[in-house]
């Protein structure tokens, strides 16, 4: 069973079977699976309309057992946060901090 909790308003915590992480607000909100945001994510030069410095975390919510809402700070509430992407962008937080 994963779990998702957020104690702390600047990071989610994600809870295996295996192993505990951490995954940042704003990481999180500037990889929202929300619609809106993916179309703006495939955009060159994307314009953001929040303060990645200033984002932090309301609420989760889970979603039935594959995973979680996030409100953030911004208004933002839209996309729903599977377990599945969550360990993703924990693998790429880890591989980007090796460098």
């Amino acid at each position: 069973m994963i779990r998702a909790v957020s104690n702390n308003p600047l990071s989610l915590l994600v809870i295996t079977q295996d192993e505990e992480f951490e995954i940042p607000a704003n990481v999180l909100r500037h990889n929202c699976p929300c619609a809106k945001c993916r179309s703006n994510q495939r955009k060159a030069f994307r314009i953001l309309d929040y303060d990645p410095k200033e984002i932090k975390i309301l609420s989760v919510t889970e979603v039935g057992n594959y995973g979680v809402k996030i409100n953030f700070s911004d208004g933002h509430s839209f996309g729903i946060f599977t377990f599945d992407h969550l360990i993703n962008l924990s693998k790429q937080l880890k591989n980007s901090e090796r460098f």
